[in-house]
């Protein structure tokens, strides 16, 4: 319990251990346990990986922010959202170009 100013909050933290457990820990045992049994498997077909793990990554961007923007407390128009994306494709654009000349 957290004290200050005359508030008051508690964290469950017995929730969010098992949470994180769930979702990192044991993820994380699985695979290296099936590794050792799939390596010959693995070794003979090389899947693609780092395609695998950027299509991964897009899908928890991409849920992210559709997660975002479909809550309702949150009122955004239609023009709002456009230029939001304007400018994050903006901000994209220039890091590609600023990447590309002084590469």
């Amino acid at each position: 319990m957290v004290r200050e100013l005359g508030s008051s909050s508690s964290v469950p933290f017995s929730s969010i251990f098992s949470q994180l457990f769930m979702t990192v820990v044991v993820p994380l045992i699985l695979g290296q346990v099936s590794r050792r049994f799939l390596r010959d498997w693995l070794e003979r077909r090389k899947p693609p990986f780092g395609v695998i793990s950027s299509l991964v990554l897009l899908m928890i961007i991409y849920t992210t922010f559709c997660e975002t923007f479909s809550n309702p407390d949150i009122e955004l128009d239609h023009l709002s959202l456009l230029l939001i994306t304007f400018i994050i494709f903006c901000i994209q654009l220039s890091f590609m170009l600023l990447t590309f000349v002084f590469s």
